[in-house]
């Protein structure tokens, strides 16, 4: 659902869309994951630890996620892709 001229709207295209996540992960294992994902921003926190930004596709996401954890990756955020609903007269705040 989204706010949308003050009241909530069941928002169907959301579920086909977008997702953003954002997780840390050992350097090493990073190979293993980026096939998997559309990297949007990357910082390194110490020499062999990454926090990356990453969006995906809610059919991907269950898999994706599962395999990040299984390389020891901490799951930092899950959300919608900010940029997928620009313009939808989302309310946003």
């Amino acid at each position: 659902f989204v706010i949308k001229d003050k009241g909530l709207v069941k928002e169907e295209r959301l579920l086909r869309e977008k997702f953003r996540i954002v997780f840390e992960i050992h350097s090493t294992e990073l190979d293993h994951v980026t096939p998997l994902l559309e990297m949007k921003k990357s910082l390194e926190l110490t020499d062999d630890r990454l926090r990356l930004e990453a969006t995906l596709g809610e059919d991907e996401m269950d898999g994706v996620l599962l395999a990040l954890l299984q390389r020891g990756a901490s799951i930092k955020e899950v959300g919608v892709d900010a940029s997928m609903i620009e313009g939808r007269g989302v309310v946003r705040s």
